[in-house]
């Protein structure tokens, strides 16, 4: 069984802190446009590796420019910066931007290089940065973005309340074709993942993980727990499936389970009351490292005031799948704010940790 907390280890088998910088610039908090009084939300900040030697991290910041009511190229009150930092010392190499809206701006690895979301448009960028593809999401507020742990796979999930279905598309990560596309009811909100031949889910029951090949409508069962979840999370690899059970209360335990796509549950671990996995993951592209934010929660008593749940402390676990071990955990202080972010170099050889403006590079145990 693997523990989230790793037992005394050799000093050569711990994470390494390489750098660490200050990079974001924006205040992320609530700003008020001086022309209308309106007060402007934005998307947060991210990080990402763009290959071994370059790490990228993203924010949302306003130009002072107008925005055009039906082409964000054309004018903008955002852009998406992007800084280009070397991995191994955090030199800063260049810096790019793009137009977009406040919301929905992101990037993601693909296998070519990058995936660009820009409002309603999404874009693959190779390593240089140049476009090799272009779409535009039919409805920008209800579409969701899944990559497979290859980058090979890329998911769009367009959900409709309306008429109750995900529209799903699948484009080649590497040269955009479109692949697949279906649609699928009822709908599929958070929680799935995907490989590059499927999507990973639960039932309705919440207490098996289920398989689809893309565009089959056909489900299978690949694991069942003996226990309701409350909340069902996957994370997939090529070989195994993370399952997160989570249970927000304080009172009661979250389990991590670990199973083959032979239907064999590999690992169970119980975390300790009032410990859970947030959404923030990273997966290396070989799939042989995974990366996962844990977070201990506590109540807070005040006498005049009600109680209320705060963050007592942080780490990141790492599992290193290949050698069926975990790497021991890195303790994250001073803890975030509000953002953070995680991500793996394609190799599994560093972790990139995003929290509020400050970007930390560490170097994985090879042995």
């Amino acid at each position: 069984m693997l523990s989230i907390y790793s037992a005394q280890s050799p000093t050569s088998n711990l994470p390494t802190l390489l750098w660490s910088a200050e990079v974001l610039h924006e205040d992320f908090a609530p700003t008020r446009n001086p022309l209308t009084a309106m007060v402007l939300q934005r998307d947060r900040p991210g990080v990402v590796f763009l290959d071994d030697e370059r790490v990228i991290v993203y924010e949302v910041g306003t130009t002072g420019k107008l925005s055009s009511r039906t082409n964000s190229a054309v004018g903008s009150s955002f852009a998406l910066h992007a800084s280009i930092l070397s991995s191994e010392a955090g030199v800063l190499q260049s810096t790019k931007d793009w137009p977009t809206r406040a919301h929905y701006s992101s990037i993601h690895a693909a296998a070519a290089g990058l995936l660009l979301r820009t409002g309603n448009t999404l874009s693959l960028l190779s390593k240089d940065f140049e476009e090799i593809g272009k779409t535009t999401l039919p409805d920008v507020g209800r579409c969701l973005i899944n990559f497979s742990a290859t980058e090979r796979t890329i998911l769009v999930n367009c959900l409709s309340e309306e008429q109750k279905i995900s529209h799903f598309t699948v484009f080649d990560g590497s040269t955009f074709e479109l692949k697949f596309s279906w649609t699928e009811t009822p709908p599929l909100f958070r929680g799935y993942s995907i490989n590059d031949t499927g999507i990973f889910a639960s039932d309705v029951s919440k207490r098996a993980v289920i398989f689809s090949k893309f565009e089959s409508h056909k489900w299978e069962k690949i694991f069942t727990s003996e226990d309701t979840c409350p909340q069902l999370r996957m994370i997939t690899l090529d070989d195994y499936v993370f399952s997160i059970c989570k249970d927000l209360s304080l009172e009661r335990n979250s389990n991590l389970t670990v199973s083959s796509l032979d239907k064999q549950a590999l690992i169970t671990d119980k975390l300790d009351k009032g410990q859970n996995f947030s959404e923030a993951a990273a997966i290396s592209q070989d799939a042989r490292v995974v990366a996962l934010w844990l977070d201990t929660m506590k109540l807070e008593k005040k006498i005049l005031a009600e109680s209320r749940e705060v963050r007592s402390a942080t780490y990141v676990a790492i599992f290193d799948l290949s050698k069926k071990v975990q790497i021991p955990s890195i303790n994250i202080s001073p803890m975030p704010n509000d953002d953070y972010d995680l991500a793996l170099s394609p190799d599994g050889s560093k972790l990139a940790v995003l929290t509020d403006r400050r970007v930390y590079v560490y170097a994985l145990p090879k042995n």
